[in-house]
């Protein structure tokens, strides 16, 4: 088996062979300016569509106020809670 020498290769040979550019296909990004644009169309689209539509039962009875959705953090201890969940586990 004989290693090819670089001096034994054609100049010529190395300069012509180019790879083909990888093809990409770009999409488009929108600009914030668009999107925008976009979401005053559709929300007065929706305000508009929406006029004499009574949600009253939809709020009494689905939605939350957000005063009822609020709960106070309360500070808790891991170990304290495993033992209890043990403890009610065991019952």
């Amino acid at each position: 088996m004989i290693i090819p020498d670089l001096n034994d290769v054609e100049e010529d040979e190395i300069i012509t062979t180019v790879a083909a550019p990888p093809s990409l296909k770009v999409n488009k990004v929108k600009t914030i300016r668009e999107l925008d644009g976009e979401l005053s169309i559709s929300t007065g689209m929706l305000s508009d569509g929406m006029e004499g539509i009574d949600l009253s039962l939809l709020m009494s009875f689905a939605l939350c106020p957000p005063e009822m959705t609020f709960e106070e953090d309360k500070h808790w201890d891991w170990d304290v809670t495993f033992l209890a969940s043990a403890a009610a586990h065991r019952e």
